[in-house]
């Protein structure tokens, strides 16, 4: 067996990379964690989207096109 010649222990890099994970780590603490209440709430009101539905024009919306061996595929997976 060959013995080791370097140190034991982190080297310069790796503390590095640990004191900003650490850091990233406070980032993400529960604390300044986003709920979902607080998501919902920077979010336009329900009417806003329900003006929005009956204003859409589904004649703009851009439709999905496959080759005909793809569509085919596809079509065999709706059997199951």
């Amino acid at each position: 067996m060959v013995p080791h010649s370097g140190s034991v222990g982190p080297n310069k890099s790796e503390g590095q990379i640990e004191s900003h994970s650490s850091s990233a780590v406070r980032e993400i603490s529960p604390d300044n964690e986003v709920t979902p209440t607080a998501a919902w709430n920077s979010t336009f009101p329900p009417e806003h989207y329900l003006a929005e539905a009956e204003n859409l024009d589904v004649s703009q919306t851009p439709q999905k096109r496959y080759s005909d061996g793809m569509q085919a595929k596809l079509d065999q997976t709706r059997v199951y």
